[in-house]
């Protein structure tokens, strides 16, 4: 019984796992240096949603992280360090991304909020400062996409050794 809860409870984390995956997928593409070069009020929208999209299920995820490692060391007690390394190598990449995560987010809101009418000329000028502030966070996208790919493998492979016990 032990195992299969075990199973269910890391299937529910690769799933978010996988969901955290395919929101960064859509996300990562805003934080590339030439994405705003076309200024549009909608791209800029849609690149909010997204980063917000996925920091909601990073958020969740967090919460998961103790459940996790008893999930582990219930399922497979060799793999507790690595367990820990994985989430703390995810944890860190996100907080790496903060900073381009917030200018995204909250200053678009700020923006939006602040500006009453936007004029093409405020968009551009926005749009401008939004380019300089992601510019730079390329390398740190990558390391987060390496540890989501990580933490998504660390989870596939406690699954598959979970139903290779049971068997």
């Amino acid at each position: 019984y032990r195992l299969q809860f075990g199973l269910e409870k890391l299937n529910e984390y690769e799933m978010l796992s996988e969901k955290m995956f395919q929101q960064f997928n859509l996300m990562k593409r805003y934080f590339d240096d030439d994405f705003f070069i076309n200024n549009d009020f909608e791209d800029l929208m849609t690149a909010k949603r997204d980063t917000e999209d996925f920091l909601s299920t990073a958020q969740e995820f967090f919460h998961y992280f103790a459940l996790i490692q008893v999930t582990t060391e219930a399922v497979n007690p060799n793999a507790v360090n690595k367990c820990a390394e994985v989430l703390d190598e995810f944890q860190k990449s996100v907080e790496g991304m903060s900073p381009a995560f917030r200018n995204v987010v909250h200053d678009t809101d700020h923006f939006l909020n602040s500006r009453g009418n936007l004029s093409k000329s405020k968009m551009d000028e926005y749009t401008t400062q939004m380019k300089q502030n992601v510019h730079g966070s390329r390398t740190n996208m990558d390391n987060l996409l390496e540890s989501l790919k990580s933490l998504r493998d660390f989870l596939v492979e406690m699954v598959q050794i979970t139903y290779g016990k049971l068997n």
